[in-house]
């Protein structure tokens, strides 16, 4: 039986179609989405961790991932907040 997991916040229809299949396919995970816009760039984040076929999983305003990628995890996160905010975050 695959797990659900529920992030609460709005996204488009199209990228929580995608996203879910994705996790599906890839980890059997079922997910539910609906994001705000900070919920777009947690997306944005997941979906490239996704593309480089590495487990990630939003929790709050945060994402986990296995410590091995966690390098790579906060340089993705970095990039994408610079895309919406222009300038680097302070990630604690």
């Amino acid at each position: 039986m695959a797990e659900k997991v529920v992030v609460k916040k709005t996204l488009e229809k199209k990228e929580r179609r995608i996203y879910g299949e994705i996790l599906q396919k890839k980890w059997g995970v079922t997910c539910s989405l609906s994001v705000s816009r900070f919920g777009r760039q947690t997306l944005k984040v997941l979906s490239r961790m996704t593309r480089e076929n590495i487990p990630a999983l939003p929790v709050h305003d945060s994402v986990i991932c296995q410590a091995r990628h966690e390098g790579f995890l906060r340089q993705v996160m970095v990039e994408e907040y610079q895309k919406v905010m222009g300038f680097e975050p302070v990630i604690g």
